[in-house]
């Protein structure tokens, strides 16, 4: 998978508490990262109950057929912005 760093916004979901993060949004970031490399398509999994708040981090895993690579996620901000990055 991929090792660059990247950010995306992932504010709270519709109808959800205010106090999680839509990890959904992070997911599909990551995907779409991973997409933009030839020949790579990938699943992502991350927690679903991440609370939102600057500096918390949580890990997400991307899986290609029998190879998974985790992802280091960090939220920088209260409203849900995040960089990730390939560990």
């Amino acid at each position: 998978a991929s090792s660059a760093s990247t950010s995306t916004r992932a504010t709270t979901a519709a109808g959800a508490p205010k106090a999680y993060l839509n990890t959904r949004r992070v997911e599909l970031a990551i995907e779409q990262s991973v997409l933009a490399q030839p020949h790579i398509h990938v699943r992502v999994i991350c927690p679903k109950a991440v609370p939102q708040r600057k500096g918390h981090d949580f890990h997400c895993i991307a899986t290609e057929g029998r190879l998974q690579t985790p992802f280091a996620v960090v939220q920088r901000n209260n409203e849900g912005y995040v960089t990730y990055s390939a560990e």
